[in-house]
């Protein structure tokens, strides 16, 4: 089986051509659809995703402050069964099969992905402007996000791997590699082990994107680039990275798993927030503050992030479940997240939930944020959904929370030993913040009616506001939809941002099919912060299957 699937966007203030974007829909469309759908795979997906926007942000004077036209486009290939045929003879079968033991299985996965921006100004890529010169911006840009071999049941089901890029999903989050990952796991007990080792996707490498990588650094491909301009952007060099990971299934009702992962920085950094020295370690350069520290570049082998994981679930059949999680800090040996979830359902058309996240941000080892104080956020929350009919489904929630900066004080490296340090951040006692919101749906035929209201508040700062909406699919081809907002946000330190929004988009649509259709919205917002602003916006969403 092959199937393509396309999104397109245009909006208005295009500016074409958009060469770039022409020529990498020429080169990637192309690679897909000559994907071979017969040969020796049993099965083979080819997708596609596309899309294009341009928008204007403005200053309340009517002056364009950012102007953006972008265009993306991404194709993906799912190969099965790779080394079968779909039309042989099915083989005597072997000992490990009569045994009852899986079959292995071998799949190749890929996506690549442009990038394309034509309404980027020239000051913003050019060295010689360094007030809005923006060294990790780019007009046009490839990146693979994905691409990797396969192998599932191996030796009877025990041993599975991956070789090559790929996203791994455990307790410690979304993380993006390159490498081999091993999974063994024993058929007669509940448990598996992974071992992964290999190297962190980073920015300024090949065909790589920072996503997934750790937060505080500011890396990427300094090539050509003079060291006095952007000091703070760094070069990206190799990340080496191993990790483990063991879970297992008890009592038929509880899941739990554990993952541990390193990453080591390689290459030259700065790690020194007031000062920046040239490569030969001497005289200091760019616009820094200088300081009494010295050896402001490291070098070699060191850490950037090391931490270890853990989840745990638990479901209580037809009435619930529980969840909980941690990930500790190793480097800087404290606690980064938690989370501890409970659902309960008192009857089959009602759920209500218990959430609690405690988040504490912990930065790449080389990151100058490590010099400040950090403080968690506490987050507490009850949700509630019912669906007293098949036409009907209500949904509300509340929630609380905490935070506040760091009250002892921070050693300044600014100054000369001996001085009376002052910390970086205002001390200041723990704040509250509350909210809630309620949502309603109600469909009738073909019609579908809803809207919420949704509001926050904390001492000195709020934000509360409502949207309504209504749909209509007329002669299951015709699309047409309405939506309404009216929002008011204040800020006690920035009381001139202080406004009410109004604003409302209209839509019209045709589907083609039940997997291709076409929408039109035009959008209108209204505030005293820039007056009124347009939005025309055309959607095209194409899928072939053959």
């Amino acid at each position: 089986m092959t199937a393509a699937s396309g999104h397109v966007l245009v909006a208005t203030a295009v500016r074409p051509p958009l060469r770039s974007a022409l020529a990498a829909t020429l080169v990637l469309t192309p690679l897909g659809v000559a994907l071979p759908t017969g040969a020796r795979a049993g099965d083979v997906e080819f997708t596609s995703d596309s899309s294009f926007q341009a928008y204007d942000v403005r200053s309340p004077n009517g002056q364009a402050v950012l102007v953006r036209r972008r265009f993306t486009t991404s194709i993906g290939v799912e190969s099965f069964d790779l080394f079968g045929t779909v039309d042989a003879p099915r083989p005597r079968p072997t000992a490990l099969e009569q045994t009852g033991a899986p079959k292995a299985e071998y799949a190749f996965r890929a996506r690549l992905r442009y990038d394309g921006d034509a309404g980027i100004s020239e000051r913003e890529i050019n060295p010689g402007s360094p007030s809005n010169f923006l060294p990790n911006l780019f007009r046009s840009r490839f990146d693979f996000p994905y691409g990797y071999l396969e192998g599932r049941n191996l030796v009877g089901g025990r041993i599975g791997f991956r070789l090559g890029r790929m996203y791994q999903v455990d307790p410690l989050g979304f993380w993006n590699f390159d490498g081999a990952q091993v999974r063994v796991a024993p058929l007669r007990i509940p448990v598996a082990l992974t071992a992964l080792g290999g190297a962190e996707v980073r920015g300024g490498l090949a065909l790589s994107s920072p996503r997934f990588e750790a937060e505080g650094a500011y890396r990427g491909d300094r090539n050509g680039l003079d060291p006095s301009v952007q000091p703070a952007y760094q070069q990206a060099a190799l990340a080496p990275a191993a990790g483990l990971g063991l879970e297992g299934t008890f009592a038929r009702h509880v899941h739990a798993a554990l993952s541990w992962r390193k990453v080591w920085n390689t290459g030259v950094a700065s790690t020194n927030l007031f000062e920046r020295v040239d490569a030969t370690g001497g005289t200091p350069i760019g616009n820094g503050v200088a300081s009494a520290t010295t050896g402001t570049l490291v070098d070699g082998l060191r850490v950037s992030t090391e931490r270890l994981g853990g989840t745990l679930g638990a479901s209580f059949g037809d009435h619930g479940g529980g969840r909980a999680g941690v990930v500790w800090d190793v480097h800087f040996a404290r606690v980064r997240s938690g989370y501890a979830s409970v659902d309960w359902m008192p009857t089959t058309k009602a759920t209500l939930s218990l959430d609690y996240d405690f988040v504490r941000p912990s930065y790449d080892g080389d990151s100058i944020w490590n010099f400040f104080a950090v403080s968690p956020t506490n987050d507490l929350g009850f949700r509630a959904s019912f669906a007293p009919s098949r036409a009907l489904s209500i949904a509300l929630g509340s929630r609380l929370r905490a935070f506040g900066n760091d009250t002892t004080t921070t050693a300044n490296p600014a100054l000369p030993a001996g001085t009376t340090p002052a910390g970086y951040l205002p001390a200041t006692a723990r704040m509250y913040a509350t909210g809630g919101n309620v949502g309603v749906r109600y469909t009738y035929g073909s019609w579908r009616i809803g809207g919420r209201v949704d509001g926050s508040a904390s001492p000195d700062a709020s934000r509360v506001g409502t949207d309504v909406y209504v749909e209509r699919l007329w002669d299951d081809r015709f699309i047409t939809a309405l939506r309404g907002s009216l929002w008011r946000w204040h800020d006690g330190l920035r009381a001139d941002r202080d406004a009410t929004s109004v604003g409302w988009v209209g839509s019209f649509g045709y589907r083609f099919d039940p997997r291709t259709q076409g929408r039109m919205e035009v959008e209108h917002n209204v505030n005293r912060l820039y007056g009124g602003r347009f939005r025309l916006l055309f959607v095209l969403t194409v899928a072939v299957s053959k």
